[in-house]
């Protein structure tokens, strides 16, 4: 029999050729004349992760922790293997345990930033990437993922630089294009953005997100037309996107097609339950197409994710965001179409009164980023 230092240089060759099952038949055959040895088993369980059996992945590499306490990377590989089945905080402390090993350890390092990620652990996760960027500067993914971590903080400066960071290392960069645009856009640069999400177009142009972040930076600098293009082209590549649903259906209810709109924002619910954004946008098309009783049918928990009753979401619309005018406004200036006797009634029996549209349709809104 051939050593077994011979049998595992093989079982490697096999095994980062992607030849899977001769390199397993190899380890097994290490572990028939040396059941303890912790190499063999901790690459059983990065096969067995591979194959996506979990469980006997964690038993093996677990064995081979136990046997040598001393190696990060069986650490890291075990984190690896509970993060990818959704057991974060495990994975976390596998993550740490390696670093603890091996402080300069950027894979393990990357690794726990985006577990810290995951949690909402941003300051963490910055410090992760950081970590990473200094023992791997060219890591164009861990700079990536540090610009997301402090768009999602707000320091949309620093955040572009590690967008632009990434794109040096990477000039195809199609995530990276899409978030720098995203960035830009939080600084209100929406031309530069519209610049990046068509360079990543031009990278990958069926990319339903940034055709439906194309059309954020297009309305943002009043290219309607062009905007409701892009969200209907997001919508034929991923007829599934509620953000792109909701988008279409704020501009064309701006433009006056409220039925429409309506249409669109149910959609977006259906497809995602919990959009807020959506719901809020449903019932104002819904107030402004003069359905209130749909309104209120809606709004008390008939058809409405959030099950409010129509008292408790009648200020929340009254609290719309800034760029859209007040709701209530409209009863104070007298404009829109005569009130209804059904609409008199409603209002009498909820104590408050419905804003009328005005005769033009409805005003701006605040369009849903991703």
């Amino acid at each position: 029999m051939p050593a077994i230092s011979e049998i595992l240089n093989r079982a490697r060759q096999h095994h980062q050729a992607g030849r899977l099952q001769e390199a397993e038949a190899a380890y097994r055959l290490i572990l028939q004349s040396q059941p303890s040895h912790p190499g063999a088993l901790h690459l059983l369980g990065v096969i067995a992760h591979q194959q996506g059996k979990a469980d006997l992945a964690i038993e093996y590499i677990s064995q081979a922790i136990a046997i040598n306490a001393q190696t990060a990377e069986y650490y890291n590989n075990l984190g690896v293997v509970y993060q990818a089945v959704g057991k974060l905080e495990h994975a976390a402390a596998q993550y740490r345990q390696a670093l603890a090993l091996r402080p300069a350890y950027a894979q393990a390092s990357y690794s726990l930033g985006t577990v810290c990620q995951a949690q909402g652990k941003l300051a963490e996760a910055e410090a992760q990437y950081q970590q990473t960027l200094a023992v791997q500067p060219d890591h164009a993914v861990a700079c990536c993922k540090l610009g997301d971590v402090l768009k999602g903080q707000f320091k949309f400066v620093e955040a572009v630089a590690q967008y632009r960071r990434a794109l040096v290392l990477n000039a195809g960069y199609i995530d990276a294009y899409n978030n720098l645009g995203v960035a830009l856009m939080g600084q209100g640069k929406f031309g530069e953005a519209e610049a990046c999400y068509r360079q990543a177009l031009a990278l990958q142009p069926a990319y339903a997100e940034v055709h439906n972040n194309l059309g954020n930076a297009l309305r943002d600098q009043g290219k309607r037309p062009e905007a409701i293009a892009e969200f209907r082209q997001a919508l034929a590549l991923k007829p599934d996107c509620a953000e792109a649903c909701y988008n279409l259906g704020v501009i064309l209810g701006e433009q006056g097609s409220l039925h429409e709109g309506a249409v669109l924002c149910r959609q977006a619910l259906a497809l995602k339950p919990d959009y807020f954004e959506a719901e809020n946008r449903l019932m104002y098309h819904l107030q402004h197409l003069g359905d209130w009783w749909t309104w209120k049918n809606w709004s008390s928990g008939n058809g409405s994710s959030s099950g409010l009753s129509l008292p408790q979401v009648f200020p929340r619309l009254l609290f719309w965001p800034s760029r859209l005018p007040p709701l209530n406004s409209w009863c104070a200036r007298g404009t829109g179409p005569p009130v209804s006797p059904r609409m008199c009634s409603t209002e009498k029996r909820w104590g408050f009164v419905f804003p009328r549209p005005p005769s033009r349709g409805c005003g701006s809104g605040t369009s849903r980023r991703i």
